[in-house]
């Protein structure tokens, strides 16, 4: 039995020669929601530490995978145990046994559990989860590193239950096995495993291979999905020149319930928990267009084109960047604009989009919310305010230079300057960038709308693009009016600050006329006669004639508008030229 032992010790050494990590990924009963994991490695010195990330690219926030790791072993070369300190969530130490006889550290072994949804308040793309017949996981739950060793060459095998199949975009090495070039690229690489509920699609584009890989517990429209998604990749990949991969992956889970939604970028895939759709018309006007393309230009921004303060990952490090408004909030406009140049969704679908961020009057600064990213998650806030800013960054640029700079120019710039040249920007100095990009100097721009409070001057910003913005509040009367046993036609309720409460009306009022007109003596005239006043306009003058505790009163008073406006941004028909052009150019229309 000894020698036996022996030659799997070194068949599993073997094994890693040509690959110097080997990880081995053991599920023996999904039931119990663990995953049994092998690091087996070219000896490296013992007393340094091994790491469970305490991050995940894409996610930022400080989440500490290692709480939900356990029974760490570490054995030489020889098949003896080492010493191991836990000496946090995410870190364990390796020593030798003795002080004198130093060692090596040749296999590392672990239990991952199954993180909780509701124990993060983080994306569940960012987590793992394990089911009886299926299992996901993002990579930074489950593979942790030595420090100097992130830029080996990384293999991962996999034991799964019988009739079981694992997917996940990395390089195949064989059956249920795949490789790394680096330890930043296995852990980038979220994966679903499981048996007959696993779907997997395949589609290309433009001589690219796509692959869908579906987690569902109902039937879903993946012939809608694939439909929609086509135009948004050949969209992006034309505006990049370029498909920075040989094969991408979606990896969808889609539940009805009980599920945080939720999606996250990766190199060359990404992850997804979502409702399934029902039929195309739900995709095409929704969420799953618009995450798609956001997700999707991710490749680039920030997957390729990055702060210089994002990378190399420290993932036991908080991540302190202060351009996370560019990330995401730049990512979220091109994700709307694609849909439209795309030709999936019409122009109005950019304006009710902008309008509803608009109408918020945001005046968060958008370097601070970066900054805190870390400890409370990417705000919605820099999703929302960073793609308008991101419209009217490109408006600026638009409008100074006569339409002929614009955000394309300084996208398409930071992705060969920075990504092709495989080196980050300085976030601290995005001015520069956009100036080396356009010529333009944003300085003024950046310092009232990203990095300060100044309220944003949407009307002026959506002339210059040849779209009125116009702010209504409508008529609010404030009263709630019923009809009483004798057909009378009284007051239930006032509301504050209405034109009922302006106009003094109390609840019990009996309503004899209104502008003049006899209210009448039956149910269903009494709601035609109540329609025209509904018609009413703000400030126009409205007279009642009332009856309370048996006497006659007569009431006059203004409209009052309500305290919640209503937007408009529409195409402008008295644009100038440079307006249409400019329009036109963010829509892209030639």
């Amino acid at each position: 039995m000894k020698n036996l032992i022996w030659l799997c010790w070194i068949a599993g050494t073997m094994v890693a020669q040509d690959i110097p990590f080997h990880y081995t990924v053991r599920v023996d009963d999904p039931t119990a929601e663990k995953w049994h994991v092998t690091l087996t490695m070219q000896p490296i010195p013992a007393n340094q530490s091994f790491y469970i990330p305490a991050w995940s690219p894409g996610s930022y926030r400080m989440c500490h995978f290692g709480k939900w790791v356990d029974s760490l072993v570490a054995f030489d070369e020889n098949g003896l145990p080492l010493k191991v300190l836990r000496k946090n969530w995410g870190e364990w130490y390796i020593m030798t046994p003795s002080k004198t006889t130093p060692s090596n550290i040749a296999k590392v072994s672990y239990v991952a559990h199954d993180i909780p949804e509701d124990s993060l308040e983080t994306l569940p793309t960012t987590l793992n989860e394990m089911a009886a017949d299926y299992f996901f996981f993002n990579g930074p739950t489950m593979f942790g590193y030595f420090k100097d060793q992130k830029t080996q060459k990384y293999r991962v095998t996999y034991r799964l239950p019988k009739d079981w199949n694992v997917w996940c975009s990395l390089d195949s090495a064989g059956a249920s096995a795949f490789e790394a070039v680096s330890y930043d690229e296995l852990i980038d690489s979220p994966v679903i495993a499981g048996g007959q509920r696993i779907r997997r699609y395949d589609f290309d584009v433009n001589q690219a291979r796509y692959v869908m890989i579906v987690n569902s517990e109902t039937p879903v429209a993946m012939d809608s999905i694939i439909t929609i998604s086509k135009p948004i990749i050949e969209y992006q990949t034309n505006f990049f020149g370029e498909a920075p991969f040989s094969r991408y992956m979606f990896l969808f889970n889609f539940f009805t319930s009980g599920k945080r939604f939720g999606a996250l970028e990766h190199a060359s895939s990404s992850a997804y928990y979502v409702t399934p759709p029902i039929n195309q018309n739900q995709i095409r006007p929704g969420f799953y267009s618009r995450v798609i393309a956001h997700e999707f230009f991710h490749l680039w921004n920030p997957k390729r084109i990055y702060s210089s303060r994002l990378f190399p990952f420290q993932y036991q490090e908080p991540i302190k960047i202060q351009g996370m408004w560019f990330i995401e909030g730049v990512t979220e406009y091109y994700a709307k604009l694609t849909l439209v140049r795309a030709g999936i969704l019409p122009p109005a679908y950019l304006y009710h989009e902008m309008r509803t961020i608009a109408q918020e009057n945001f005046k968060d600064n958008l370097e601070t919310l970066s900054l805190r990213a870390y400890e409370v998650g990417v705000a919605p806030v820099i999703y929302t305010k960073g793609a308008l800013v991101g419209l009217f960054l490109d408006i600026e640029l638009r409008d100074r230079s006569q339409n002929q700079k614009s955000l394309d120019d300084v996208v398409r710039y930071c992705n060969t300057a920075f990504a092709h040249n495989k080196k980050g920007y300085d976030d601290r100095q995005l001015t520069q960038v956009v100036k080396d990009a356009t010529g333009i100097d944003v300085k003024s721009f950046y310092k009232k709308y990203i990095a300060g409070t100044n309220e944003m001057p949407n009307k002026d910003y959506f002339k210059k693009a040849g779209l009125l913005y116009e702010v209504h509040f409508r008529p609010y009367l404030g009263w709630y009016l019923d009809i009483d046993d004798d057909s009378q036609l009284f007051v239930s309720s006032v509301s504050g600050n209405s034109t009922a409460s302006s106009l003094k009306l109390q609840n019990g009022d009996i309503i004899r006329s209104i502008n003049r007109k006899i209210v009448p003596g039956d149910a269903d005239s009494v709601r035609s006669f109540l329609s025209d006043i509904d018609k009413m306009k703000v400030g126009e003058t409205i007279r009642m004639t009332i009856e309370r505790d048996g006497k006659s009163m007569d009431l006059k008073g203004p409209i009052l508008p309500g305290t919640v406006p209503d937007v408009i941004l529409t195409e402008n028909p008295n644009a100038s030229p440079k307006e249409i052009a400019i329009r036109n150019g963010i829509l892209g229309i030639q």
